[in-house]
């Protein structure tokens, strides 16, 4: 799961392009309708992880999944 947090100024995505089904897979991801739905708790405190990722990575995730 990856959970962006928009940096100010930054506009949001535009609603009308968000994907509305649900399908299947083995490990159960797919068929989540929402993030809440596969949201966990990590082990460790991720707000203190250093990694962070580009935009430019993010943008091309689609196409890469």
């Amino acid at each position: 799961m990856v959970d962006v947090v928009l940096a100010p100024g930054v506009a949001a995505p535009d609603p009308s392009l968000e994907r509305n089904f649900s399908t299947t897979s083995s490990c159960g991801l797919c068929g989540k309708a929402g993030l809440d739905a596969v949201r966990t708790t990590a082990a460790w405190s991720v707000a203190e992880d250093p990694l962070r990722i580009g935009t430019d990575v993010l943008a091309a995730l689609p196409d890469r999944l």
